[in-house]
């Protein structure tokens, strides 16, 4: 019998906590959610009583739809889960024990695909941002967060207004994480303004525009350079 989603968190405490923190948006960034919906089929992998290689793709395409449907607006991880399970689909053996054996193989193998991604756009982002650029960050992205601390590293200088982002306000953690960053000014904004209006708003003090948007967008500031590539989505 395929587990429910209510069974399945019951059974795996890791995933239902994993999936709550999703949902909270305590995970929050494509590339960490991507990797936490990873693990959730990695966990659901080596948990499974699944005797037939049907049975467990059908319990991992279960699992993805649950996984989607807690933030739609995360291609990232649509992208990576629909890979790993069409890579167990091909699989030439019909051994439920191998099978399993790819599917956690190829969890972890995307896992540490996406760590090493982020550290090629941080990289290729630091190389947009030039001393004495003032930079309007909305919401909230690791990849643009490395990349911030990877030019500071380059001994550039700059600074940050990163607009709150209500009603999460995912602002809010990509400021404090700004903060961390030895040398780099970085300031709120508090408007109380819908986000496009507090955007508006803060437009005209500065000349790069960083989004962290959940889907590819061009991102460009007032009279800025050609937006880093890394820092679509």
């Amino acid at each position: 019998k395929l587990l429910t989603l209510k069974k399945m968190q019951e059974l795996f405490t890791k995933i239902k906590k994993i999936m709550a923190d999703i949902k909270s948006v305590k995970i929050q960034g494509a590339r960490d959610i991507a990797i936490a919906g990873l693990e959730c089929l990695k966990v659901a992998t080596k948990k499974s009583n699944a005797q037939t290689k049907q049975r467990y793709v059908q319990e991992l395409k279960f699992l993805r739809q649950a996984l989607l449907k807690l933030r739609p607006t995360e291609p990232l991880e649509k992208r990576y889960l629909d890979l790993v399970i069409e890579r167990v689909v091909k699989f030439e053996s019909e051994n439920i024990v191998l099978t399993k054996k790819l599917g956690e193989r190829v969890c972890t193998e995307y896992q540490e695909k996406l760590n090493i991604e982020i550290m090629q756009i941080s990289r290729n982002g630091a190389g947009q941002i030039e001393d004495g650029d003032v930079i309007l960050l909305h919401c909230h992205s690791d990849s643009v967060i490395m990349a911030l601390r990877e030019a500071r590293k380059q001994k550039k200088s700059f600074s940050v207004i990163v607009t709150e982002t209500s009603p999460r306000m995912q602002g809010v953690t990509a400021a404090n994480e700004g903060k961390k960053i030895g040398g780099l000014s970085v300031t709120l904004t508090s408007t109380g303004f819908p986000p496009a209006a507090a955007i508006r708003m803060a437009m005209p003090n500065n000349n790069m525009f960083i989004s962290a948007a959940r889907a590819p967008s061009t991102v460009r500031g007032t009279g800025a350079r050609r937006a880093p590539g890394g820092f679509r989505r």
